[in-house]
């Protein structure tokens, strides 16, 4: 018989394969452990897996009454692809992955999106995710905000629902997600805003081509008129006989060096800004520095400035009449004492002692005074009455006449009868009343096309009511 020596390692290798056998089934692999039907040789001992018949720790993977042990502990971590926690497969984080019931999870978890247990990006059940985390910002030309189509500003640019916005977004225009410039919707935009002035050789106001008179020049579909322009203000230049530029040279005469604010001496006198007036060779000049070469003509005065000459005399009607309004309604801290020398201007006074003389000749020289500021709005008025205004400059007309009407009814309410110094003024005042109201009926009821109601409004119609309304009806009748 031959007999075989072992070697050590050997030997304890093989030990350990009979333990191992020994235990009724029991083996250290995972496999072999999840497979374990009876485990009658095993308890456990202050929190620990052990044998029953020596008491040792159990080594390798065991598992327990559903609970996997290594090494006699309770197991946590992963084993064969399946992640563990306190010995049960579990969902959670190990390790930066994700696990879902112990497999490798894919889905929200925290807040996070996850695919294969990684931090993922792409979409997700709506919404786009990038590494984990809802995606903000352009993902190629699409915006997204929070993970989905995003509306709003990014990088100085508009989106709506991702897309680049053009259109309004209230009264601002956008093109291609940025502040545009261009016609939309039969508008003209400049940098978003209703474009107003001259783009292109196209003067808008509000966004639209403007047709009307601005700055003395006649614009048609934003266009110069210059027809309508040169006939506006008389036809041009004359050329002939004589006369001066703003102070200029006098040609034409027979003197040359021509004066401003007198006129030129010689064969010819030629006319001058500021009053010079042209004798003898023709008679004309010019206004405002415009040019006279000749026989004669004026440079028209322009729209804009006959409607200052009215704002202008408006002021100075309003002054007189609130110095008039001053007089005969007086603060209780300066009293008029003495007996009143005329009961009907009296009446009118809102205190109970009335005027004296001496206040009656200032009231009397309050509305002269205020009679002549008026003489001079109704001038204003009608040089303009024949104009194309625009409903703005329309309404500054509409507004200086009730203005005017006002100031008649003060002149002649307070009047102190037949002996009225002032009757012939005002009963022409009264006569210019009478003719505005009228007017602006007629223009209501015929639609007639001219300065004060070239459109028939509800504001119009105020404005003639307020005229007649304002008649001194005990006067007109």
């Amino acid at each position: 018989m031959v007999k075989y020596k072992l070697k050590p390692l050997a030997t304890a290798a093989l030990s350990s394969a009979l333990i191992v056998s020994s235990l009724s089934g029991f083996a250290t692999t995972a496999d072999a452990a999840t497979k374990v039907q009876k485990a009658k040789d095993v308890k456990i001992k202050k929190g620990k897996l052990v044998k029953k018949s020596n008491g040792k720790v159990i080594k390798g993977y065991v598992s327990y009454k559903g609970v996997i042990y290594k090494d006699g502990k309770v197991f946590t971590g992963v084993l064969n692809k399946a992640y563990y926690k306190k010995g049960k497969k579990a969902t959670g984080l190990y390790k930066s992955k994700y696990y879902k019931n112990g497999a490798l999870g894919t889905g929200i978890y925290k807040n996070h999106y996850y695919k294969a247990g990684s931090l993922g990006t792409g979409t997700f059940k709506g919404k786009k995710y990038a590494k984990g985390k809802l995606f903000t910002g352009l993902s190629g030309k699409t915006y997204y905000k929070a993970g989905v189509l995003g509306t709003g500003n990014y990088k100085n640019k508009k989106y709506v629902k991702g897309k680049l916005f053009t259109g309004l977004s209230g009264k601002t225009y956008y093109k291609n997600g940025v502040l545009g410039t261009g016609s939309y919707e039969d508008h003209y935009y400049v940098k978003g805003k209703l474009a107003t002035g001259e783009f292109d050789g196209i003067l808008y106001e509000a966004g639209k081509p403007f047709t009307g008179e601005k700055d003395g020049i006649f614009y048609k579909d934003g266009k110069k008129d210059e027809d309508q322009t040169n006939n506006n203000n008389g036809g041009g230049e004359s050329t002939g006989g004589g006369g001066s530029t703003g102070g200029g040279e006098s040609t034409g005469g027979g003197s040359t060096g021509g004066s401003t604010g007198g006129g030129s001496t010689g064969g010819s006198t030629g006319g001058s800004t500021g009053g010079g007036e042209s004798t003898g060779g023709s008679t004309g000049g010019s206004t405002g520095g415009g040019e006279s070469t000749g026989g004669g003509g004026s440079v028209t005065e322009t729209v804009d400035q006959k409607l200052e000459k009215l704002a202008a005399a408006q002021e100075e009607v309003k002054k007189a009449k609130e110095d008039l309004d001053a007089l005969l309604n007086p603060t209780p801290e300066k009293p008029v004492t003495t007996e009143p020398a005329n009961m009907k201007i009296a009446k009118l006074v809102k205190l109970d002692i009335a005027p004296s003389d001496e206040q009656l000749k200032k009231i009397e020289a309050a509305r002269a005074k205020l009679a002549a500021a008026t003489e001079k709005l109704f001038a204003a008025i009608k040089a303009v009455e024949n104009e194309k205004l625009t409903k703005d400059q329309a309404t500054q007309v509409q507004q200086a006449t009730v203005v005017a009407v006002a100031a008649v009814t003060a002149v002649v309410k307070s009047s102190s009868g037949e002996n009225d110094p002032l009757l012939n003024n005002y009963k022409e005042l009264i006569t210019n009343v009478t003719k505005v109201a009228k007017n602006a009926v007629e223009s209501l009821l015929n639609k007639e096309d001219n300065a004060l109601a070239k459109d028939v409004t509800q504001a119009q119609i105020t404005h003639a009511k307020n005229l007649v309304t304002a008649l001194p009806q005990d006067q007109v009748g």
